[in-house]
């Protein structure tokens, strides 16, 4: 069985990507101006940093040993 703690820790390095790419989309969709483009990153961002913060609750409740 996996790690509870290292699963926890690929979420949060997998969306810290996803992060990563929603901001580069926002700022791709501001320099070619299409709105579309904006608010997709906005979304890729708002979903990424969710994501995130289940990782975080992840790894918190491995370190307690809940889990």
């Amino acid at each position: 069985m996996r790690d509870p703690a290292s699963a926890a820790k690929r979420v949060i390095i997998t969306q810290c990507l996803s992060l990563a790419i929603g901001l580069t989309v926002i700022i791709w969709g501001s320099i070619a101006g299409k709105t579309p483009l904006i608010i997709l990153g906005f979304v890729l961002v708002a979903v990424a940093a969710g994501m995130i913060g289940v990782g975080v609750w992840l790894l918190r409740r491995a370190r307690e040993g809940r889990v």
